[in-house]
């Protein structure tokens, strides 16, 4: 029997194929990479375009709201930030200065029961003519902050601010001192 020696060459086409789809493919997370880059900048312009929006949003809500009470835009938002920072919120102190604003108009015309109410913190008639919203409010404040009892600061404030006076108690009467 003899021997035979069969020779089987080959040739390699898949090292040439992996090689191509090796280099498809860094092309390809490359790619990625930049898109990485332009998605980040984009979802930080369409975030930095949402706080602006909400920046324009309270800014109007501000003015409006300074609109409706007849306070500046500043006093309105350092009331309000009283507020907050006395354990209330923002939706408390839009209703309860209404209803400040609306004892204060309830007085101008003659209502003998909003002008016995503001009676009970100091401002008379004249105060209403001749002192703006802001400081008839830091007076009505500032009378509510120096009654002894609960039982009459509640009182007071029930007929001056409504039942919503409970939403911002401990806001309504503040300080004059505290308040600045």
């Amino acid at each position: 029997m003899a021997d035979a020696k069969i020779r089987i060459t080959a040739e390699d086409k898949t090292r040439a194929a992996f090689a191509s789809a090796q280099k498809n493919l860094s092309g390809f997370t490359g790619g990625l990479g930049g898109m990485q880059s332009q998605l980040t900048a984009l979802l930080g312009a369409a975030g930095i375009t949402a706080a602006i929006n909400k920046s324009l949003e309270f800014a109007d809500t501000l003015s409006e709201l300074a609109k409706r009470t007849g306070l500046t835009t500043r006093a309105t938002q350092e009331l309000q930030y009283a507020f907050i920072q006395s354990g209330s919120n923002a939706k408390a102190y839009e209703v309860v200065m209404g209803k400040f604003v609306q004892t204060l108009g309830d007085a101008a015309n003659g209502s003998q029961q909003a002008v016995d109410a503001l009676k009970r913190v100091g401002i008379t008639q004249q105060d209403l003519k001749n002192q703006s919203v802001e400081e008839l409010y830091v007076r009505t404040s500032d009378a509510l902050s120096k009654m002894t009892t609960s039982t009459e600061r509640a009182s007071v404030a029930n007929d001056i601010f409504g039942k919503s006076y409970k939403d911002a108690a401990n806001a309504i009467s503040l300080s004059r001192k505290e308040l600045d």
